[in-house]
């Protein structure tokens, strides 16, 4: 599976391949939050999906964007990306940057605490104030 953000009415574009990348369809998913850019995507089994989205920090052309979106999200799918669901992120944390699942259970998400330190244009790229390490476990029946 991949993820496209081309922005405006398009919103979010997911793309599944059941050939290795040879070739590609649209997935009409439904529950997707539409202001949200998405920038991690993790699929540990062909039917169970995550992605997260909206760092805090954007680099785009001419200059560092810090925190213009809706906020931190994760999302998840076990139909293949057919419908999705938000699920709780813990208080103050303002983006997510990364995202792992090595198996259908456990999720690791590198998360953002606090707004972004601003830079100068000259200076180096705006910085979150700190980082944290979210774990998900599936819970066992």
């Amino acid at each position: 599976m991949a993820v496209s953000n081309p922005g405006g009415a398009l919103g979010t574009i997911l793309l599944v391949s059941g050939n290795g990348g040879e070739s590609w369809s649209s997935v009409q998913a439904h529950g997707l939050p539409t202001s949200e850019v998405f920038v991690g995507l993790a699929c540990p089994s062909a039917s169970q999906c995550w992605m997260s989205g909206d760092a805090p920090v954007h680099l785009r052309a001419g200059g560092t964007v810090v925190g213009d979106t809706g906020g931190a999200v994760v999302v998840s799918s076990a139909n293949g990306g057919q419908t999705w669901q938000s699920t709780g992120l813990p208080k103050g944390i303002s983006g997510i940057g990364a995202l792992s699942c090595p198996n259908p259970s456990t999720c690791f998400a590198m998360a953002f605490k606090g707004p972004a330190v601003s830079s100068s244009a000259s200076g180096p790229p705006a910085v979150p104030r700190s980082l944290a390490l979210l774990v998900y476990t599936a819970s066992r029946r």
